[in-house]
């Protein structure tokens, strides 16, 4: 699962973060193998910069099972934000 992480995003700071396209991709993969999404943090990424935007983070902790369609919605809802996004998962 680590390389389809690292295939389809951008690694900063020793993060690997999706755009929204790869990261509805990779929430989908996630819920064929059931591993739980337990937050997602977003960042704003230039060329010079990695900008984390907490107002965008997402706490999934209390969805234990039903974390991918919440997850889903919330990274549509912001698809035209540019932001990049970094997964938090279960063990």
């Amino acid at each position: 699962m680590i390389d389809i992480f690292a295939t389809l995003g951008i690694e900063r700071s020793g993060l690997i973060m999706l755009d929204a396209q790869n990261a509805l991709i990779i929430i989908d993969k996630l819920e064929e193998t059931g591993i739980d999404i337990l937050g997602i943090d977003a960042f704003k990424i230039t060329p010079e910069s990695t900008q984390p935007i907490m107002e965008q983070d997402f706490n999934l902790i209390s969805q234990h099972g039903s974390s991918w369609g919440a997850t889903r919605r919330h990274i549509i809802d912001r698809r035209s934000l540019g932001l990049h996004f970094e997964f938090v998962l279960s063990d």
